[in-house]
């Protein structure tokens, strides 16, 4: 008789219980090679996939630190702008501070002269 027709089906096995035999040997290889294949798309297959990696990653963070310091750069810039506006605000605010000041000073003084009432 042929041995494949005495020989249990031992895919229903679980894996500890299966035996080497020269029958389902090969179909085992299969199995662990192409378990393999699937384990080499999810890890770099050689150093040249690591180095291009590393390579694009360096790229990508030189690039991220340009864009930052540029930004940086930018943002000190608008603070400089702004701060000299705040400054001359300052200015001006003194300056219609001081006006103010001088023309209560004047209406205390001279109530009647200064303000025309509206006809």
């Amino acid at each position: 008789m042929n041995k494949e027709a005495k020989l249990p089906n031992l895919d229903k096995c679980s894996a500890t219980s299966k035996r080497v035999t020269p029958d389902n040997s090969a179909q085992i290889i299969k199995k662990t090679k192409k378990h393999k294949s699937d384990e080499d798309k999810l890890t770099p297959s050689s150093d040249s996939d690591a180095e291009k990696r590393k390579s694009a990653n360096r790229k990508y963070a030189k690039a991220s630190y340009l864009r930052k310091k540029e930004a940086t750069e930018g943002l000190k810039h608008d603070v400089q702008i702004l701060k000299e506006q705040n400054t001359s605000l300052k200015k001006e605010q003194m300056v219609l501070i001081s006006q103010v000041e001088y023309l209560r000073e004047k209406i205390l003084y001279f109530p009647g002269n200064f303000i025309q009432p509206y006809r």
